[in-house]
């Protein structure tokens, strides 16, 4: 099956991009191509000025773990560790400083729960024992965790209470008005 065929598309830097379509009309591939997770595909891609489809595996991964943070849409947190050390994570495969690596954590954490859910230990939960509100926060907080430049977000409202749904939605939007591109 054929989707995206002949698209040409343009995101510029800053804006925030919602992509609407029927199921199946290949929303889920777009994002993959943005993200750098699917490079077997024909026609070119450029990101910042670089045809990143001409990339190594090794170099798109670099490019992905400096700059793009992925929400995907059932969250795809670890199931053995915790919120907090999922959302953590990218931290530890950048190898930065303790210290500042706490810092980062510490306003992702904030910036995805409030504070009486901190305070009831969210972050110690298992991502089964979460709920599904709480679990896709986790996964916003990680991906934005490292401050990328491009935040996708796959359908991150999916299956979500109406609360839950603005409290994502919301937080997309404050990285936003922060600076980052948002294609959701």
């Amino acid at each position: 099956v054929s989707v995206l065929d002949g698209m040409d598309l343009t995101i510029p830097r800053g804006t925030f991009t919602v992509i609407r379509g029927q199921s199946g009309a290949g929303k889920t591939t777009l994002l993959r191509i943005l993200g750098l997770l699917d490079a077997g595909h024909d026609g070119s891609f450029r990101m910042a000025g670089t045809d990143v489809a001409a990339l190594s595996d090794a170099d798109r991964d670099e490019w992905r773990m400096a700059g793009i943070g992925f929400v995907f849409q059932d969250g795809r947190l670890l199931p053995h560790l915790s919120l907090g050390e999922n959302i953590a994570l990218p931290l530890v495969f950048a190898r930065m400083d303790r210290r500042e690596a706490e810092a980062r954590k510490a306003e992702a954490v904030a910036f995805a729960f409030r504070p009486e859910e901190i305070a009831a230990g969210v972050l110690d939960l298992s991502p089964a024992a979460a709920s599904g509100g709480q679990r896709q926060r986790a996964a916003l907080a990680r991906a934005m965790i490292r401050q990328p430049a491009l935040i996708l977000a796959d359908e991150p409202t999916a299956s979500l209470d109406e609360a839950s749904k603005q409290q994502v939605v919301a937080r997309l939007q404050a990285l936003h008005q922060a600076g980052a591109t948002v294609v959701v």
